[in-house]
């Protein structure tokens, strides 16, 4: 609660931005690790393993956009299917495609 009239009341919300701004700048001042919020558990990577976990994260993309494809194209081939054996057995594999696109989905995101 604030007495008083609205400049009353942004003279005490500006004093008590300013405290807080002069305890943060004090506590960067203090020598030591910077503290964990400001670090977000990423390790430092070399040069050569962010080359190859380039070339990974390409490979797992280019194999998710193969495996999108083939769906896609499995699907479109399913609307104009008549047959009801040949079109479960592209049901079947439908469902393959789509298990193996969920596993390559899942380790484009663990690499991301």
């Amino acid at each position: 609660n604030y007495l008083g009239d609205y400049e009353a009341y942004l003279y005490y919300i500006n004093r008590e931005i300013e405290d807080g701004e002069r305890e943060l700048k004090n506590s960067r001042t203090v020598s030591g690790p910077p503290p964990e919020k400001f670090s977000k558990g990423k390790r430092v990577v070399s040069q050569s393993e962010q080359r190859s976990l380039k070339k990974t994260i390409k490979s797992v993309e280019r194999k998710i956009a193969r495996l999108d494809d083939e769906k896609k194209d499995l699907e479109q081939q399913m609307l104009t299917m008549t047959d009801p054996d040949a079109a479960m057995q592209l049901h079947q594999q439908i469902e393959a495609v789509g298990a193996q696109l969920a596993v390559a989905e899942e380790q484009w995101l663990e690499l991301n």
